[in-house]
């Protein structure tokens, strides 16, 4: 339910995009790829809904939305060292492989805060 709530509120934005990340952790719930220093959780968790193609395209701009933020004069910044899509599975049957999207970044903040985080986004189920 509160699944469809926010992709009811997401769906109504004037800047809604064909393809949208959500993260969870505990009772907290983000539209977006948002990760940090200063809040990091390592069981967050990341899911999309739409094409798995354009999940990178949307990391990448949700990290440039915070590292504008930093400049801007947050305390805290996300770089992005990588992303792809994965294919994990020894199955000559690709479609019983998992596939995944992987994001490798790291967070920092202005009081040392250095964490280096690999993270699956996965199909929202």
């Amino acid at each position: 339910m509160k699944l469809i709530y926010i992709l009811t509120l997401f769906s109504l934005s004037a800047f809604a995009n064909d393809t949208i990340i959500i993260g969870a952790s505990n009772n907290e719930t983000s539209i977006g790829f948002t990760d940090s220093s200063f809040s990091y959780n390592p069981n967050k968790s990341f899911c999309f809904i739409g094409s798995m193609s354009e999940v990178c395209d949307q990391v990448y701009y949700d990290a440039y939305k915070m590292q504008s933020s930093y400049a801007s004069g947050a305390h805290d910044t996300i770089e992005i060292k990588a992303c792809g899509i994965k294919e994990v599975g020894d199955n000559w049957e690709s479609d019983r492989n998992e596939i995944f999207v992987e994001v490798k970044y790291k967070l920092t903040d202005d009081y040392g805060g250095d964490i280096d985080v690999t993270k699956k986004i996965d199909v929202c189920r």
